[in-house]
């Protein structure tokens, strides 16, 4: 799969994971914009979030 979200949570590609749950991941950003900002990720891929499960959203 090409999408790097996946390839981070599959350990294909090196993040900085901040706090990972059976859902989720928390990522520092390569280029972030301010200091403290993080990503949270879902570990299902997901194209949209609009698309994305209610459960999963929660």
């Amino acid at each position: 799969m090409n999408c790097p979200f996946c390839q981070i949570v599959t350990r294909q590609l090196p993040g900085t994971i901040v706090y990972e749950n059976q859902w989720t991941m928390v990522i520092l950003p390569k280029n972030a914009a301010v200091d403290g900002h993080l990503l949270v990720i879902p570990k299902q891929h997901v194209t949209s979030i609009f698309t994305c499960d209610e459960d999963l959203l929660a």
